[in-house]
């Protein structure tokens, strides 16, 4: 019955990845980054979920390559005459334990509303794929499964999850930030003070401004409500949100 839940996509994705040793097993790396790559693949192509919950297309590339594991794998058949292997694997998302306890909280206390946000988003036992690999005539290996359903949307669960578990111990963390080259102003000084507050401290010659605004997490936003600038950062970048334009700023 779990297979059936995970795979009720009619639709079985295709993908070929060049495979110079000819390993065409259900176990070797090269058919794993074969599978991962049409996941990769079936999110791409996956636009207006993306869009309404605003999921980067190469940040969720990332995260199927550091979080979704295929574990469990079994060998259901193999033809070593036509070179190709039924397999069935389990995916699980290898995500950090606080994480799991968070999962726990929302299944513990979230009632029936928690119920289905676990039962459409989530994958807490993992999700159960079968999938054929056959080396063809030129040595590539093709790969043949069924498609995730609702990956996007797990992803982002995940990734929300992640994001809050990462940014919860940042009290007391100071960041600098100075325009990038080209671009006139002063540096911006962001001081995590609780866990979804922070300082923005702005120094232009003898001129400052200190702002106090809520933070976001999932996002990375910073907004401000006492009408200044509103902000957003990812890893090297600050892009200051003002009336007169966008300015982007970078780590000092």
């Amino acid at each position: 019955m779990k297979i059936l839940k995970f795979l009720i996509s009619i639709l079985i994705f295709v993908i070929f990845f060049s495979c110079g040793n000819k390993n065409y097993s259900c176990n070797s790396k090269i058919s794993k980054n074969t599978l991962k790559g049409i996941w990769k693949d079936d999110v791409k192509k996956n636009e207006f979920t993306n869009q309404i919950y605003g999921l980067n297309v190469d940040d969720a590339i990332s995260f199927i390559d550091e979080y979704m594991e295929i574990e469990q794998v079994r060998t259901l058949s193999k033809d070593e005459t036509i070179k190709k292997c039924e397999c069935a694997a389990k995916v699980v998302f290898n995500i950090p334990s606080e994480v799991k306890e968070s999962i726990s909280k929302i299944n513990n206390d979230g009632g029936l509303f928690g119920q289905a946000i676990l039962e459409n988003f989530s994958a807490e036992e993992g999700i159960d794929i079968k999938y054929n690999i056959q080396e063809t005539e030129d040595g590539d290996i093709y790969a043949e499964t069924y498609l995730i359903d609702n990956l996007s949307l797990k992803i982002v669960f995940y990734k929300n999850l992640i994001s809050k578990y990462k940014n919860s111990n940042r009290k007391g963390e100071v960041i600098l930030w100075t325009p990038i080259e080209g671009v006139s102003g002063g540096d911006y000084t962001m001081k995590f003070i609780e866990n979804n507050k922070v300082e923005m401290r702005y120094k232009y010659f003898d001129f400052e401004h200190t702002d106090f605004v809520d933070y976001y997490p999932e996002s990375n936003r910073l907004i401000s409500k006492g009408g200044w600038e509103q902000f957003k950062f990812k890893d090297e970048f600050l892009i200051v949100e003002d009336k007169e334009g966008d300015y982007t700023y970078k780590r000092k």
